[in-house]
């Protein structure tokens, strides 16, 4: 939800109410830099699902992204949020569907796109 020349965000789940974020160019950039990171994970698991290469290299190159995609949505979060460390432990409590789904939610938010306001949306 959009108030004024903020952003309000839900941020309930991680122990915090409606979060007020001015969109700037940092926050948009770190806002694309995750959302980038969604997507490169969603075709290098298309691609290596549908490829011809070692099961062991395809395997570490999985676990690989799914690393780089964890650790760019908690810096992302954690960043924009401004969390504190009882905070940040809470966001690393959710499980890692809870997570992508709120830091999705948060990035489109500050993004200006649809998004649910409440950030806490839980994964299907």
């Amino acid at each position: 939800m959009i108030k004024g020349n903020k952003v309000v965000f839900d941020a309930s789940l991680v122990g915090l109410k409606k979060v007020e974020i001015k969109p700037t160019q940092a926050i948009a950039k770190k806002a694309l830099s995750f959302m980038k990171s969604e997507a490169e994970l969603e075709v290098k698991l298309r691609e290596l699902s549908e490829g011809t290469e070692p099961e062991a290299l395809k395997m570490l190159e999985m676990i690989t992204a799914q690393e780089e995609l964890l650790e760019s949505t908690n810096t992302f979060v954690f960043d924009v949020l401004k969390l504190t460390k009882a905070q940040k432990e809470k966001f690393e409590d959710l499980s890692i569907a809870d997570s992508i789904v709120f830091a999705m939610n948060l990035s489109q938010a500050v993004m200006g796109m649809e998004a649910p306001e409440k950030g806490n949306q839980k994964s299907e």
